[in-house]
C-alpha cells in the first residue's frame, strides 16, 4: 500500500511539472495569437478558442492535481498510525484504490516522455542489444589416408570437415528493449501505436545528419505494463543475413544508434493537435526516446553442415537400409524354400 502511494505521489509530481510547462506554452501561444504575431499566417477564431480551451484545461488539471496530492499526504499520515486493525487496513486499501483511479483519470492516458532502461553499456554509452548467430557452412569429407595409430588422430579425426562458403548470419526476431514511460500511471498499450526507430550512424561525439527510419532495426510489437514499455524488434530487411558492424580506427569508433519514435493515438491529442491534424499541418504526434547504441551480439558456431551435405548423408543411409532390408528378404525366401524341400520327403 505504501508502494502504491509512493507511485501515485511520483506520478502526480511528474504530471504537475508537465502541466505547468503546457500551461506556460499555452499562455505564450495565446498571447501571440491575440497580438496577431503567431508567425504562421492568419489566426482564426477557432484557433483562439482551441488555445483558450487548452489553457483552461491545464489550469483545471493543476487544481485537480493539487487536490489529490493533499489526499495522498492524508493517506500516508493514516498509515503511520501506531496500531491499525484489519478492518481499518481494508478501509485504507479501498481508499488507496479509489484515489489511484482518480489520479489516473486526472493524469489521462497521454504518453509524454520515454527513458531507455539500458541492459548494457558499451564504452560508457547505453546500448540496446540484438542477438545474431554467425556460422560458416561445412561439409564432411573422408581422410585420404587412415592412420592406424590413434595418436595420429589427436588433431585430425578420421572424418574431417571443410568450409563450403562465406560466413553467414541469422538473427532472432525476439529482441527486446525496455523504456520507462511517463506518466508512470495511466498510459496503456492501446494509447500508443506501433513505434519506429530513428536510426543514425555516430562517430564519437559527431554524428551524421541523415536519419533513417527503421534501418538497421525495426519494431515488431509493443506492450506497456507497470509503467514500462517493452518493444520487440528485429533486423530490417536491408540487414538480413548481415552483421551490424562497428568500425574502429585507432581510438575512433563508428557505430549505429537508434531513438524510439512512438506515435500517440489520436484519442489523446489536444484540441490544437486535432485541429492541426485535420488541417494537414502535422502528420501526427510523436514522443522520442534518447539515442542509444545498437549492439549486434554474435554467437559463433564452428560446425554447421550445409543442407546438400546433410541430404547426401541421409540418402546414403536410406540406401544402405534399403539394401539391408532386401538382403534380409532374400535370406528369408531361401530359408522358406529349403524348409519346403526338407519337408517334401516326409509328406511323401
Amino acid at each position: 500500500m505504501t508502494q502504491k502511494l509512493s507511485t501515485m505521489e511520483t506520478a502526480v509530481a511528474d504530471a504537475k511539472k508537465i502541466a505547468e510547462e503546457a500551461k506556460a506554452k499555452a499562455e505564450e501561444a495565446l498571447k501571440k495569437a491575440e497580438e496577431g504575431g503567431s508567425g504562421s499566417g492568419e489566426v482564426t477564431s477557432t484557433d483562439l478558442e482551441n488555445l483558450k480551451k487548452e489553457l483552461q484545461a491545464q489550469i483545471s488539471k493543476l487544481a485537480s492535481l493539487e487536490s489529490v496530492d493533499k489526499k495522498i499526504a492524508a493517506l500516508k499520515e493514516e498509515l503511520t498510525g501506531d496500531f491499525i486493525t484489519s478492518e481499518s487496513l481494508q478501509a485504507l486499501n479501498e481508499k488507496v484504490d479509489k484515489l489511484s483511479a482518480e489520479v489516473m483519470q486526472i493524469i489521462g492516458h497521454r504518453l509524454t516522455s520515454l527513458a531507455l532502461i539500458p541492459t548494457e553499456h558499451i564504452n560508457g554509452i547505453a546500448a540496446i542489444t540484438l542477438t545474431t548467430l554467425q556460422y560458416t557452412p561445412q561439409r564432411y569429407k573422408a581422410m585420404e589416408k587412415h592412420e592406424s595409430n590413434p595418436g595420429n588422430h589427436t588433431n585430425r579425426p578420421v572424418l574431417d570437415h571443410e568450409p563450403v562458403g562465406e560466413a553467414r548470419y541469422i538473427s532472432t526476431e525476439k529482441n527486446e528493449a525496455y523504456f520507462h514511460v511517463s506518466p508512470s500511471m495511466g498510459v496503456r498499450t492501446e494509447d500508443i501505436e506501433l513505434p519506429s526507430f530513428d536510426c543514425i550512424t555516430s562517430k564519437n561525439t559527431q554524428r551524421s545528419a541523415d536519419v533513417t527510419s527503421n534501418s538497421p532495426i525495426v519494431p515488431t510489437s509493443k506492450e506497456i505494463k507497470d509503467g514500462v514499455l517493452t518493444v520487440t524488434f528485429k533486423k530490417s530487411e536491408d540487414f538480413l543475413g548481415k552483421q551490424i558492424t562497428t568500425d574502429k580506427v585507432g581510438n575512433t569508433e563508428t557505430f549505429y544508434m537508434a531513438s524510439l519514435k512512438v506515435p500517440v493515438t489520436e484519442a489523446n491529442y489536444t484540441e490544437t493537435e486535432k485541429a492541426d491534424k485535420e488541417a494537414g499541418k502535422i502528420e501526427g504526434v510523436y514522443v522520442n526516446s534518447e539515442y542509444s547504441r545498437i549492439v549486434d551480439a554474435l554467437i559463433a558456431s564452428q560446425r554447421i553442415e550445409c543442407l546438400g551435405n546433410i541430404q547426401n548423408r541421409l540418402m546414403a543411409n536410406l540406401q544402405m537400409r534399403f539394401r539391408k532390408m532386401q538382403t534380409t528378404k532374400i535370406f528369408m525366401f531361401i530359408i522358406m524354400i529349403l524348409f519346403v524341400c526338407m519337408a517334401q520327403p516326409i509328406i511323401s
